[in-house]
């Protein structure tokens, strides 16, 4: 019957004793073993064959580990490519299926073997490493109830993260965990007590100043002559209608007086100095300055 968690390369160790680091056999069956793990860490069901003997490579000397280190890097990336594509979160904090637990406690063992081992990694692979060792950084836990965490862990973890639960800090370490969980829960108050500041308006009403004077008391007769609605409603309309009707036949209340425009006179200057251009030219007192006949 096949066993999937088998490989080659345990075989091999458990007939053959392992050559000495640093000779040319031992190098060659570094490679070998590199190799084939690196093609089953990818399927799940090899999986943790394979990270247990990759842990074997964090036990060599740091001039064989400098050696391999890259290689080793890109099988972490392989397992971690591995998890996160069947739904695995590779945090701490986060859940896991029930079936998957075992993967993940063998990834996570890998992590900590590398963290351990970080100092002997170049410079160039660094941030690959800090990448891979993100899982590890986060200290945030769930539990089901305070009373499962120990009031010491408790303590140490809210130093470190946060100092709005310091009050937890100065408590004895002989209170119960019930204690702790009343002075925690009293240093933090619940949704419904949280008080909603009134905003200001963005746009305050402008201050209305107040007339000195009233347009019904003003005297339209002093100021001019008035000048009329232009309001088109039907009332108004009719009542300017019949105001017109009533004044044709009424006599105007003053007399104007028109008188006829001037009529166009010519003005010149002639040869005799009796003639004239409005005269009669017939007149009979007129003496002719020419001789009878």
């Amino acid at each position: 019957m096949n066993q999937p968690q088998s490989s080659i390369s345990s075989f091999t160790t458990s007939q053959y004793p392992s050559p000495p680091e640093g000779s040319l056999a031992h190098s060659f069956r570094c490679e070998t073993k590199i190799a084939n793990i690196t093609y089953r860490i990818r399927s799940l069901s090899n999986f943790i064959s394979a990270a247990k003997e990759l842990l074997d490579f964090f036990n060599l000397l740091p001039s064989a580990f400098l050696k391999y280190q890259g290689q080793i890097i890109s099988i972490v990336e392989l397992a971690r490519k591995a998890l996160e594509s069947s739904g695995i979160v590779l945090f701490l904090w986060a859940s896991c299926p029930s079936k998957l637990v075992a993967h993940k406690a063998a990834y996570i063992d890998i992590l900590r073997m590398l963290q351990a081992k970080q100092r002997y990694v170049d410079t160039d692979s660094k941030r690959r490493v800090r990448v891979l060792l993100m899982p590890l950084t986060s200290h945030f836990s769930t539990s089901t109830s305070w009373a499962s965490i120990p009031t010491g862990t408790l303590v140490a973890q809210t130093r470190t993260q946060s100092t709005v639960y310091s009050s937890i800090s100065n408590t004895p370490e002989g209170d119960s965990p019930s204690d702790s969980r009343e002075t925690l829960s009293s240093s933090m108050l619940p949704p419904n007590e949280f008080r909603q500041v009134d905003r200001p308006s963005r746009s305050p009403a402008a201050p209305r100043h107040r007339r000195l004077w009233d347009t019904r008391e003003l005297s339209y007769a002093s100021v001019g002559p008035r000048h009329r609605s232009r309001s088109r409603s039907p009332h108004r309309l009719q009542q300017v209608t019949e105001g017109k009707i009533d004044q044709e036949n009424v006599a105007p209340e003053r007399v104007i007086s028109f008188r006829q425009a001037p009529r166009a006179q010519r003005f010149g200057i002639f040869l005799t100095s009796r003639s004239s251009m409005l005269g009669n030219y017939n007149r009979k007192d007129r003496i002719s300055s020419l001789p009878a006949h």
